[in-house]
């Protein structure tokens, strides 16, 4: 009985196989593989593949697939597509319109205008002008949006598109965020007055935006001081939500008030709960290099230092980020007084030594040597990495010599050389800029980023090192070619050209690689510089009925993936969404099985906002050390959504985050890859430093997963 049942279950598996495996699914995979194919070469190669899906869609009424070449075409971002996408712009589905005027915004972007060497025309012009009047509220922000990646208002009359009311909807407030932000953009300073009119609204976010928008455009205007009501003052101080008041401090040095009134502000945030806003009093108190303020600050860092008395073994440590920028603001202050706390600090508490001694080095002059003698001791690694960073940093060669030896562990300091990944790539970086550091001898380095800045760095150096240098390059690499890393493959990729065909291979291996992205770089390689097209290749999808195999299948199916996330604080099922943002899904699936986020750190927990994580160690700056496209989809931040967090347009890597509420103005800037589907209550009691233990992947159509509930 149990053999029959068995049996009859193979064959259901078997026949579900072949109904995934049509040759109508396989037609449209391969159908979708050619649109990225034309999105990642920058190019359409016959220049009427993606028109006439276009003209067919159009014809159907397919929505989804009008909107899928109209993201191609502004990815791909060649001036002649403008007059494929403007009929679009008056499409009866907004959501098309909407994406219509996206597309052209990525195509007219100035920096594309001086590649291309073309103009805005009377017709670009007036087919822009025409969106202004969209019904849409949702199409207009997509215009905002659009006009500040063209620089140019285009002859948009922006004021007219200012509202004022009690209160804000989700996309309202989406609205006002890309209207700000074009504001700036622009540099419309004559915007303030309006700007001004949204310190007084209830929305915290509002404020917040306008805050920042009115410290950016008042450095555009140095010579005019923006005036606001001093009843405005006590509602930031007053304000619950705590970015507010830090955004006001950062607009200090731009306002209209008294030295003596600002001065009041200055020492009244000092004394605040919100350390946000005090970190930004000691900076600001740093740059204007006052004497009555640095007295100010000396008193505060005495406060602020009574609780490190047992310093470093008391476990109150929430002040040393504050004593750290108070250090920095009075970098070369010689007030003898300070100078006097500076070196019994320097006696005294040995975790100070390295981070005074990149501080003080230059103020102090006289005690050069002393500083340099007593930095010989290094109790954690944090300062270890503190200290080899400030010596690369140097221009003395004594010092870069030392940092040399460090870095590559050849003194008798007993400390891992495997300590802060992260940091150890910035100063190997640094090391290589100035020629200490041979690319050579990190190339076979066990860590990815480092193998990836020697390889970038080979490649700076020129055809004919690599030439000279082609057997070793090749046989201290081949052996990592297997490895779940990427970065080091993508950098790979930029010297093939110059290895002839020792490196062929390589790139022929490349295509067999799990990550997406390995495949389709090392396709495109083989094609531009070897004349070989092996995207049929690349593409392929004949494997053996694994996790990998159903991955693909979900990938181009939009069959389900789900993301189990197991943290100290519970667990919590992510649906991933591969169809959207295939890059990004098939890097977080690539950093999953190679555990890269086993025991990973919540670095970042904003209540009401956003839960991030993905960073190295947990320090919030680093990550996986290589950049993925940016993905965007029509649809909006909700709560619960995930995201990939970048500093700008194709920077994200492995850090991600949940929004805790509707966030409607991170999309168009972050890539939206999934949607949180259980555990909801799990996600509200993370803190920031809760870990998350594991992460396992679940195809709810293969065999034996588990039950998710939508």
């Amino acid at each position: 009985m149990k053999k029959s049942l068995v049996l009859i279950l193979l064959l259901l598996f078997l026949i579900g196989c072949g109904k995934i495996n049509s040759p109508e699914k396989i037609s449209k995979r391969q159908f979708e593989a050619k649109i990225l194919k034309c999105e990642y070469e920058r190019s359409n190669n016959d220049d009427t593949f993606l028109y006439n899906i276009l003209e067919k869609a159009k014809e159907k009424g397919d929505v989804k697939l009008i909107k899928r070449v109209l993201i191609a075409l502004g990815r791909i971002r060649k001036p002649e597509y403008i007059n494929w996408i403007i009929p679009y712009l008056h499409f009866k589905n907004y959501k098309i319109r909407a994406q219509a005027i996206f597309s052209l915004g990525e195509i007219l972007k100035k920096s594309n205008r001086e590649i291309f060497l073309f103009k805005l025309n009377k017709k670009i012009l007036n087919s822009i002008r025409s969106v202004s009047k969209d019904s849409s509220i949702y199409v207009r922000s997509n215009l905002i949006e659009a006009l500040g990646k063209i620089g140019d208002d285009c002859g948009v009359n922006l004021k007219k598109f200012f509202i004022f009311k009690k209160s804000f909807s989700e996309d309202e407030l989406y609205y006002i965020h890309q209207l700000l932000k074009t504001s700036f953009r622009l540099k419309k300073v004559e915007f303030i007055p309006l700007i001004k009119k949204y310190l007084k609204v209830k929305n915290n976010k509002i404020v917040i935006d306008a805050l920042f928008t009115l410290r950016i455009l008042a450095r555009y205007d140095k010579n005019e001081k923006i005036s606001i009501d001093k009843i405005l003052v006590e509602k930031f101080f007053n304000s619950k939500n705590k970015y507010v008041l830090p955004n006001f401090i950062r607009l200090l040095p731009y306002l209209n008030f008294s030295k003596e009134y600002k001065f009041q502000i200055l020492k009244r945030s000092l004394k605040s709960d919100n350390f946000e806003a005090r970190i930004e009093a000691i900076r600001i108190i740093g740059k204007e290099r006052n004497g009555n303020l640095n007295r100010l600050l000396v008193n505060h860092f005495k406060k602020v230092f009574d609780s490190f008395s047992a310093f470093p073994t008391s476990t109150v440590r929430k002040n040393l980020n504050e004593i750290k920028e108070i250090l920095k603001s009075l970098k070369g202050y010689n007030d003898s007084n300070w100078k006097k706390i500076i070196l019994n600090l320097y006696n005294l508490y040995p975790y100070f030594r390295v981070y005074l001694a990149i501080s003080y080095l230059s103020s102090f002059s006289e005690n050069r040597e002393y500083i340099l003698k007593r930095c010989d001791y290094f109790p954690t690694e944090d300062h270890y990495l503190s200290w080899v960073k400030f010596l690369s940093s140097t221009d003395d060669k004594r010092l870069n010599t030392l940092a040399y030896k460090l870095f590559m562990g050849l003194t008798g300091y007993n400390i891992d050389v495997n300590w802060i990944l992260s940091g150890r790539v910035l100063i190997a970086e640094s090391l290589l800029k100035k020629g200490i550091l041979n690319p050579l001898e990190i190339l076979d380095n066990k860590y990815s980023p480092l193998r990836e800045l020697a390889l970038y760095k080979i490649s700076e150096m020129g055809e004919k090192y690599i030439l000279k240098n082609k057997d070793e390059i090749v046989s201290k690499f081949s052996k990592y070619l297997t490895s779940d890393s990427i970065g080091d493959k993508l950098a790979f990729v930029e010297i093939s050209k110059n290895l002839g065909e020792n490196g062929k291979p390589i790139l022929y291996n490349f295509l067999k690689n799990k990550n997406y992205i390995v495949r389709l770089k090392s396709a495109w390689a083989l094609k531009k510089f070897f004349a070989e097209d092996s995207y049929s290749v690349a593409f392929s999808y004949n494997y053996n009925l694994s996790d990998d195999y159903f991955y693909r299948v979900a990938l181009y199916e939009e069959l389900p993936i789900i993301v189990n996330i197991k943290t100290t604080c519970g667990i919590f099922q992510v649906r991933l969404y591969p169809k959207d943002a295939p890059f990004s899904v098939e890097n977080f699936i690539s950093l999953i099985s190679s555990r890269y986020y086993d025991r990973n750190v919540f670095h970042r927990v904003i209540p009401d906002f956003v839960v991030q994580w993905g960073s190295l160690r947990g320090c919030g700056y680093f990550d996986s050390g290589y950049s993925l496209p940016s993905e965007f989809s029509s649809d909006l931040y909700g709560a619960f959504s995930l995201g990939k967090a970048n500093s700008g347009m194709d920077t994200s890597s492995s850090q991600l985050f949940i929004t805790l509420s509707p966030q409607p103005h991170l999309e168009g800037y972050y890539t939206l890859l999934g949607k949180v589907i259980g555990g909801r209550a799990v996600l509200e009691k993370i803190t920031q430093n809760d870990t998350i233990l594991n992460i396992k992947i679940d195809y709810p159509f293969f065999p034996n997963s588990i039950d998710v509930v939508y």
